[in-house]
């Protein structure tokens, strides 16, 4: 299970089985981390694209956001090995963008126009991504080419009102459902793919920004937290990682495809 601090700058890897948690320095703000096929991960740091080696050092692969207002944010792996990874604006203006790093390490900007990029994933067909600019308040779905990485019609899937909280990290699961955190409702919704609502998960902790499936069936959901407001200090569990295990377990995340660089 791997995690990214972006305010402490670092990435965390927790061994579920030890309980063991590893924590490496990036030295610059950071909004993803994803492992790689031939080890180590590649990052989105605050300007661009880093690779961390399996034993440390970090080489920039690709430099994406020169704007001053803007920096790297959230991000993952087609299940044909891309990485997508977007970034946000500091001062809530639609200057960010979406990028995908190719396995050649090659950069495509492949969405424009966005406040703040945030959680994305795919249907369990690779037939669909799932999107959030929380700028927008929203999870919109776009047709996408699983063997191309091309993307079509986007189209709205739920819109979630401001006082419910801010849509941020995303994950899927195996029947096709799509878990949002909501960043500031301190809670976890589950929706359909037609965008029913299909249940949620309260945290005590206000702040929620992503979560993942992890485990060696996907069966534990892990969730994480900030702390770096003041409606976090209404929890001392704000920052707090946790764990649940849903009924239903989720889809494998596929690692970045390039071996090598």
């Amino acid at each position: 299970m791997t995690w990214v601090d972006v305010h402490g700058e670092a990435v965390h890897r927790l061994d579920p089985e030890s309980g063991r948690c590893a924590t490496t320095a990036i030295g610059e703000r950071l909004g993803a981390a994803a492992p790689a096929a031939g080890g180590g991960m590649v990052i989105a740091a605050r300007s661009g694209f880093l690779r961390l080696g399996e034993t440390g050092g970090l080489v920039r692969l690709a430099e994406v956001e020169a704007a001053p207002r803007t920096r790297m944010n959230d991000g993952k792996c087609d299940p044909r090995g891309r990485f997508w990874a977007g970034s946000m604006s500091e001062v809530d203006e639609p200057t960010a963008a979406l990028y995908c790093l190719s396995p050649d390490g090659t950069v495509r900007r492949r969405l424009g126009g966005i406040v703040v990029s945030n959680g994305i994933g795919w249907s369990p067909d690779g037939a669909t991504m799932y999107y959030v600019d929380s700028g927008r308040g929203r999870v919109d779905q776009l047709e996408f080419d699983l063997r191309s990485g091309e993307l079509g019609e986007r189209r709205p899937l739920v819109g979630i009102p401001p006082e419910q909280g801010v849509p941020d990290g995303l994950a899927v699961d195996v029947e096709g459902c799509v878990w949002v955190a909501l960043f500031g409702g301190g809670t976890l919704r589950r929706f359909l793919a037609d965008g029913r609502p299909a249940g949620q998960l309260r945290l005590p902790a206000p702040l929620v920004t992503s979560c993942a499936f992890a485990g060696p069936s996907l069966e534990d959901l892990y969730i994480t937290t900030a702390a770096h407001l003041p409606a976090a200090a209404r929890s001392p569990l704000s920052g707090a990682l946790f764990r649940c295990r849903p009924p239903t377990p989720g889809l494998p995340v596929a690692p970045f495809a390039s071996s090598s660089r």
